[in-house]
């Protein structure tokens, strides 16, 4: 076994977070890095299917959208720190989504 997925593989023990979706969320962070713009590296990095359980990854991430849509209508489609907390608000009130917030990596994302 190579000693990056060793890592993983300890990693997934420790955390209970599959490899599937560590590696997944790794390459749609730096999905716009040229070498994973080009096939055949492109529909890969666009399948987000560690998103949910099996193929589920695109109607999570329309929903995704259309939540944006409506919470920045008034904002032309900005997000803004007001409206970043009004989302978290809604997902930590979500009782399947509250312990998979964690607060820091929630600020990190707003400055993305």
């Amino acid at each position: 076994m190579r000693p990056s997925l060793r890592v993983q593989v300890s990693r997934q023990a420790k955390t209970q977070m599959p490899v599937k979706e560590t590696f997944g969320q790794c390459l749609f962070r730096h999905r716009f890095e040229e070498v994973l713009q080009k096939e055949p590296h492109r529909d890969i990095v666009e399948d987000i299917q560690w998103v949910t359980e099996g193929d589920q990854g695109s109607k999570v991430l329309d929903m995704c959208e259309e939540v944006f849509r409506e919470l920045t209508l008034e904002k032309n489609g900005r997000m803004n720190s007001r409206l970043w907390c009004k989302a978290i608000e809604l997902m930590m009130a979500n009782p399947i989504l509250k312990p998979r917030c964690n607060r820091n990596d929630i600020d990190r994302i707003f400055h993305v």
